[in-house]
């Protein structure tokens, strides 16, 4: 995974996905070991005063986006990422700040993209992110991306 400025990463994220700046997502970190993303609650709560399901599924999947598109950036032309499926499991409610995690895979896992991409022009990758909420984990996010071209 590219190292990333993560000033860069937000501005790129908001103008590309709009939805990430009605959030209010800010990049909190964007290095070689992940991307982590956060959110207040405020402008992603739901009837009941805590995070909107939506929302914290938005968030993790931008966290998970940016970990692959991260990897693929500075290629010429750079492939496209898209989320083919995705799986969120909502353990308890956020009712503070919410942030996802993403952790970059292992060197093996990105190697099999490069593969795949190299020689059918697309591959896919396997990506987990952890959102929390005031220390607590409030739901974890399994998403296998595509990156198409390139």
């Amino acid at each position: 995974m590219n190292h990333l400025d993560p000033s860069a990463l937000e501005a790129y994220l908001h103008a590309q996905i709009p939805l990430t700046a009605a959030m209010g997502v800010r990049v909190v970190r964007a290095d070689g070991t992940g991307i982590e993303l956060c959110a207040p609650l405020e402008p992603n709560r739901n009837h009941q005063g805590s995070g909107f399901g939506g929302s914290i599924s938005a968030l993790a999947l931008a966290a998970a986006w940016s970990v692959a598109h991260a990897h693929v950036m500075g290629r010429t032309p750079a492939p496209a990422i898209v989320v083919a499926e995705q799986q969120v499991q909502y353990l308890e409610p956020a009712e503070d700040e919410m942030r996802a995690f993403c952790a970059a895979p292992p060197g093996d896992a990105w190697r099999r993209l490069d593969r795949a991409l190299e020689r059918r022009g697309r591959g896919r990758i396997a990506l987990r992110a952890e959102v929390t909420s005031g220390g607590r984990t409030v739901a974890t996010f399994n998403g296998t991306f595509v990156a198409l071209g390139g």
